[in-house]
């Protein structure tokens, strides 16, 4: 019978300085067909036209993006040339602010309406960020925005313990001896972006190598007259993971092996 490790419930301990300088690549999705469409109406006196756009309301659903003109002081609303963009929201002084990544001639233009936003934008003046402008009343409910991010972490976690399936005679077993993990993998998950925090939610599917350690006792020992005395060994730990995270906390669900390393290693009934 092929003996295996469950590794179940391991908690993610990483601050929020490591898990920054961890994290490979990580970046908003900004997709144009969640901007809405924007209104246009026109003012008109005796000299000129001037035209004017409203920003789609916020329902959670639409980006209300927008750009700022230092200039003036005015947001103006604006659609993408290309079906999505990628970027990084922060917030600056309670303001969403987006930095969006460079764009290459290989963004797919879908397009060329204006106003819409492409590598050849000028950002000297301007600055994106999202509408969502405060309450004006205490029953006025808090806008909220949620954006999908994807990003490539690289965790070390704790394996607390584990469940060992049933082996021959020996019945299913819980242990606790604590084991450290590398864990690298794929991050997807949706912000939920206001004008007082930005909490993110994700799931990781990856994988984790690290060290723990493997008791020899006489139970686990596939032939019993090779028992000496019990020893405990250290062990390889390795498997796939899948952690389910709120912003830099999360549980993680592994499934993995455990390869003893030492002498009477062969012996071990889990090996």
């Amino acid at each position: 019978m092929r003996s295996f490790t469950l590794v179940t419930l391991l908690f993610l301990l990483v601050t929020t300085a490591v898990s920054a300088q961890a994290t490979w690549k990580f970046h908003h999705v900004i997709k144009a067909s969640r901007l809405g469409q924007i209104t246009t109406t026109r003012k008109a006196n005796k000299q000129e036209q001037e035209q004017v756009q409203e920003v789609p309301k916020v329902n959670g659903r639409i980006i209300p993006l927008v750009w700022r003109d230092d200039s003036t002081s005015k947001n103006h609303a604006f659609q993408l040339c290309s079906a999505k963009l990628s970027g990084v929201i922060t917030l600056e002084k309670g303001v969403p602010v987006v930095d969006f990544w460079s764009i290459g001639s290989d963004a797919g233009i879908t397009q060329k309406t204006p106003p819409c936003i492409s590598m050849e934008t000028d950002i000297k003046d301007r600055k994106f960020q999202l509408d969502l402008s405060p309450r004006e009343t205490l029953g006025d409910p808090t806008r909220v925005v949620s954006v999908p991010f994807r990003a490539w972490p690289f965790n070390v976690i704790t394996v607390p313990f584990r469940i060992r399936a049933k082996y021959e005679d020996v019945p299913t077993t819980v242990t606790s001896n604590i084991g450290f993990a590398l864990n690298v993998g794929h991050m997807r998950g949706f912000s939920l972006i206001t004008n007082r925090a930005i909490t993110n939610y994700s799931a990781t599917i990856g994988g984790f190598i690290g060290l723990s350690t493997a008791d020899l006792k006489k139970a686990q020992y596939k032939d019993q007259s090779q028992y000496v005395s019990d020893q405990t060994n250290a062990a390889l730990s390795y498997g796939a993971s899948l952690i389910l995270a709120r912003n830099n906390l999360g549980v993680v669900l592994s499934y993995g092996w455990d390869h003893s390393l030492g002498t009477k290693s062969s012996q071990w009934i889990y090996q």
